[in-house]
């Protein structure tokens, strides 16, 4: 369907577009503290994703200027990688110990006013897998009245384009399964990795449903930029169901060289689109 064509319900284009939310992925790509400011704090930007510790690490004074600057503040992960990942296949006491600390970080959330932060159990391969995917169950249904209490979400990263062929299918069933309101999806795309011609249907099915966050991950290093043509095909996916983001973008190179010079793009991009009369 011709994006100018009106579809009943579902907002025009010319009207999502200024609405959009975009910023910088701070978390997954560990840049430090000391370089928020100068990769983050960016004219177009009202997003950031940002681990724990490097919010905890801000003195008071950044920790409530961030507030005030960025309308989005997700945490990039709640507990370390390993950890979550590890934990499907630990005994159910330690699981218990586990969902305690998460619900213990959610409620520090929900003062600090970040609104959720991502839970890496590498869901893709535990839903294979009998066992750990009858933890990732169990973890879950403990976490939901948490969630419920405190309003916060946990995301769930899934990585397209999908390395298993009917993964996307999976884990939208599973959570439509679960029916747990708070437990979303962070959607890590790969734009070089697609074809040219690439339909995010296709790639995603109906997880734009699930989708709280949205990471445009590439390697800076090899001479990869983010343009216009990578994004848009997204940008009109989501706007099927009005989300408005955040889009953060998440350029991986050494020592975060080019953090800066692609976060200074990202966000031109940005404005180049909030403008945008389609």
């Amino acid at each position: 369907m011709p994006d100018s064509e009106p579809v009943k319900n579902v907002i025009r284009l010319r009207d999502y577009y200024p609405q959009l939310r975009f910023g910088f992925a701070a978390a997954r790509t560990n840049l430090p503290v000391s370089r928020l400011c100068e990769c983050a704090d960016l004219k177009y930007f009202e997003a950031i994703e940002l681990h724990r510790e490097q919010y905890d690490a801000l003195p008071d004074a950044e920790r409530a200027a961030f507030l005030q600057r960025f309308k989005i503040l997700q945490a990039g992960s709640i507990l370390e990688t390993p950890l979550a990942y590890n934990i499907l296949s630990a005994p159910e006491s330690m699981q218990k110990d586990f969902v305690r600390t998460v619900a213990a970080a959610l409620r520090g959330f929900a003062k600090a006013g970040i609104e959720c932060g991502t839970l890496h159990f590498s869901v893709a391969s535990a839903l294979e897998d009998p066992v750990r995917r009858k933890s990732l169950e169990r973890i879950l249904r403990h976490l939901a009245p948490v969630l419920q209490e405190t309003s916060r979400t946990v995301l769930l990263p899934v990585r397209i384009p999908s390395q298993k062929e009917d993964g996307i299918a999976v884990l939208s069933a599973f959570l439509r399964e679960r029916m747990i309101p708070n437990l979303k999806v962070r959607l890590d795309l790969y734009p070089h990795e697609m074809a040219r011609d690439f339909d995010p249907v296709h790639l995603a099915g109906t997880l734009r449903l699930e989708t709280r966050s949205v990471l445009f991950c590439y390697n800076a290093d090899c001479g990869n930029r983010l343009v216009r043509a990578h994004l848009m095909p997204w940008l009109r996916y989501f706007a099927l169901v009005s989300f408005t983001g955040p889009f953060l973008v998440c350029p991986f190179s050494r020592d975060n060289r080019l953090a800066s010079v692609e976060g200074e793009a990202f966000s031109r991009l940005a404005g180049e689109i909030k403008t945008l009369h389609e």
